[in-house]
């Protein structure tokens, strides 16, 4: 009866009870799956263990092919390589399995091999699924490692495909090829039946010109770049949007500058680099399978992929936190902006262009902007907010930028500032006491009709006048002249406030309207007093303005000493970039001269091979003529043997027993001119043994052959 079995119907194989397997998507169906061949049905073992799940392949009455037992024990011993497990199988033959054939003819030479749990690639193709870009590349890198295994064995599936390639585990998933009965092997014989590739992986071009060509050494290397092609390009939205169906590719476009093969090979080099996309290309211009990339290419150009992978996802780690950095520095220099005074919004506006023309992302815009704001609060005169901005700025520049030289002058500058402000504290005190001293001396000399010149009041007020001048000239090294005259007014403001501060306001009794007019004596005592207290004030004060001088000085040396490190350390960087870009160059050029001279050498090895292959295809096409020549020599003679033996039979039947003796040697001279080759043939070996008898014996009757 036919095989028609329904789940849970029990079979027995070689001692071993199994099951048939439910369907998992179709309950009350017996798991099937169809190809091309046959039919495979799912056989769990009685007891429970799924992995001793097998698999029985029943085929077509015209695949039911008794060499297969040859076949399945010459290919067990490649169910030991990677992605090859289903080589290891059994078939059902009558010596072995007579009573199970008996009942269900369809089984015999069906083969019995493990069961591969996963789903095809084809199943992946059919329903669209997504795949992330590492996903696509570890199913390409498997794919290679088999095909490489294979091809260092000279092996080949023959038959690569969508359905033939499957996924299995759960995690980090593996590959299995399936449907290996077209598999090549230097020790197989061909397949009697030839089935070619799958459409959508045959080359169109091996099909159309040499359809036996299909089975061979190299026959994987076409459909396994398609393969490999897809499976880099299927994390790409518009690729799995532009698929086919069961293949990306259509069948009638194989070989064919069409619109998928563009889009396919222009994904794989944005996503994957040149060399990926230039595999692929060579493939699919291919005329033979020889001339595809190896799988040993590709394995190689897989693992340079794999380290471009990591850098993408190293880039794609970093992009969130630039993208944070860039949000809030741009909220910040959003709100510094609002709050800047109208009087310098086109300077302000100015160096932000220039700021931003320094950096234009990540925390080096954050940087800038911070640096903004700090200007700002500088020219309102927040000394102290402007401080703590400029060193989160000087935080957030990279080292050695000139953004990063900009904001550490700027705080050098406001550190000297916050300095000298504790110092000029009591140098305002004495210069408001000088200036008092100054004007009652003026005073005086207006009473007396400028009888008296005192001295120290002139010296004072161009002291005074000469201060904020110098004050100007140490500002401009470090702001520029923009900037130094708002730090000139804070820091006159806030000498004026710390004076108000300190309660030095002049008495009413110390105000010459609140006072007698002094004497005579009186005002040369006083005028005295005035040009004796003189020279200490402006000893001090020159002291002080040396002190001042020498502390600029040092600190504009260190200002240059940082810009001409900062240089040097740009200019170090630019020597060993250029460095490294000529040993690129070399390294490169080095590369494509020992690939130019590997494809050179590898094309004369294939020329070499096509023409000792065709001079083999010559001399073999020599000999089987010749061999088609001696068969009809000798049909012929068998032919003439033939009729002497007949002849032979007629005249002694007819009492000619010469006549026959005549016919037995002309049928013996014939015989031994190839008497190795007749004696095999059955029609002359059983008549040659009756010519011989009668020749030893006329009174032998030659019988009716």
């Amino acid at each position: 009866m036919a095989f028609h079995p329904n789940p849970g119907d029990r079979l027995q194989i070689g001692g071993v009870n199994y099951i048939i397997g439910t369907h998992p998507v179709a309950p009350g169906m017996a798991y099937a799956q169809a190809g091309r061949q046959g039919v495979v049905y799912q056989l769990i073992p009685e007891n429970g263990e799924a992995r001793l799940t097998m698999a029985l392949k029943i085929f077509l009455p015209k695949f039911r092919l008794p060499s297969r037992v040859h076949l399945s024990q010459t290919m067990e011993e490649f169910s030991q390589l990677q992605g090859l497990k289903v080589c290891k199988r059994e078939v059902l033959t009558p010596e072995r399995n007579g009573e199970l054939i008996a009942e269900y003819p369809d089984l015999l030479y069906a083969v019995l091999m493990p069961w591969i749990h996963g789903g095809t690639w084809m199943d992946v193709l059919g329903g669209r699924e997504t795949m992330s870009p590492a996903d696509s590349l570890h199913a390409a890198r498997l794919l290679s490692s088999v095909g490489s295994a294979m091809e260092q064995r000279g092996i080949a599936h023959c038959d690569l495909s969508a359905p033939n390639v499957m996924f299995t585990g759960s995690g980090p998933f593996d590959i299995e090829l399936v449907d290996v009965e077209q598999m090549f092997s230097p020790r197989l014989d061909p397949p009697d039946l030839l089935l070619g590739g799958s459409p959508g992986y045959a080359s169109a071009r091996v099909s159309a010109h040499h359809p036996q060509a299909a089975w061979n050494a190299y026959a994987d290397r076409f459909p396994g770049a398609v393969m490999m092609a897809e499976m880099l390009g299927w994390c790409d939205p518009e690729v799995r949007g532009q698929a086919w169906g069961e293949s990306y590719f259509d069948p009638e476009e194989m070989q064919r500058p069409c619109e998928r093969y563009q889009l396919l090979n222009r994904t794989l080099e944005d996503k994957w680099g040149k060399e990926i996309a230039e595999l692929f290309a060579r493939a699919w211009g291919s005329g033979d399978s020889r001339f595809c990339p190896t799988f040993g290419e590709w394995v190689i150009a897989l693992t340079k992929a794999a380290g471009r992978l990591q850098e993408l996802e190293q880039k794609a780690a970093v992009v969130p936190h630039q993208e944070a950095a860039k949000q809030q520095g741009s909220r910040d220099g959003l709100r510094a902006m609002q709050l800047l005074p109208e009087a310098n919004e086109t300077d302000s506006r100015d160096h932000e262009q220039e700021l931003a023309a320094v950096s234009r992302f990540g925390t080096e815009q954050q940087a800038a902007l911070l640096t903004v704001q700090a200007r700002k609060q500088e020219q309102e005169g927040k000394t102290a907010e402007a401080l703590n901005l400029y060193l989160q700025a000087q935080k957030a520049a990279s080292q050695g930028s000139h953004l990063y030289v900009e904001v550490t002058a700027a705080v050098e500058g406001l550190l000297q500032v916050l300095k000298n402000q504790a110092l000029n504290h009591q140098a305002g005190q004495d210069l408001e006491q000088v200036s008092q001293a100054e004007n009652l001396g003026q005073g005086e000399a207006e009473q007396q009709g400028g009888r008296w010149k005192i001295t120290g009041a002139p010296k004072a007020a161009a002291r005074e006048k000469s201060a904020p001048m110098r004050i100007r000239s140490r500002r401009l090294l470090w702001w520029g002249s923009g900037i130094a005259a708002a730090v000139l007014v804070l820091v006159l403001g806030l000498l004026l406030t710390d004076h108000e501060s300190s309660g030095h306001q002049p008495s009413m009794a110390d105000s010459p309207a609140a006072s007698p007019l002094p004497t005579a004596g009186a005002s040369t005592s006083s005028g005295t007093a005035q040009v004796s207290a003189s020279p200490d004030d402006e000893g001090k004060d020159e002291a002080q303005e040396e002190a001042e001088r020498l502390a600029a000085a040092k600190a504009e040396q260190e200002r240059q000493a940082k810009i001409k490190a900062a240089l040097q350390k740009q200019y170090d960087q630019q020597a060993a970039y250029n460095k490294y870009l000529e040993w690129k160059k070399k390294k490169e050029l080095l590369q494509a001269q020992e690939k130019a001279a590997a494809e050179e050498a590898a094309r004369k090895a294939a020329e070499k091979k096509a023409a000792e292959e065709e001079e083999r295809k010559k001399r073999e096409a020599q000999q089987a003529k010749q061999a088609a020549q001696l068969k009809a020599v000798r049909d012929q003679k068998a032919m003439k043997m033939i009729a002497y033996y007949n002849s032979a039979y007629n005249a002694q039947m007819g009492g000619h027993r010469d006549m026959a003796e005549k016919y037995c040697r002309d049928f013996l001279e014939i015989y031994n001119t190839d008497a190795q080759y007749f004696v095999k043939t059955g029609a002359i070996g059983k008549r040659v043994g009756h010519i011989y008898k009668y020749l030893q014996n006329t009174a032998y009757t030659l019988p009716d052959v």
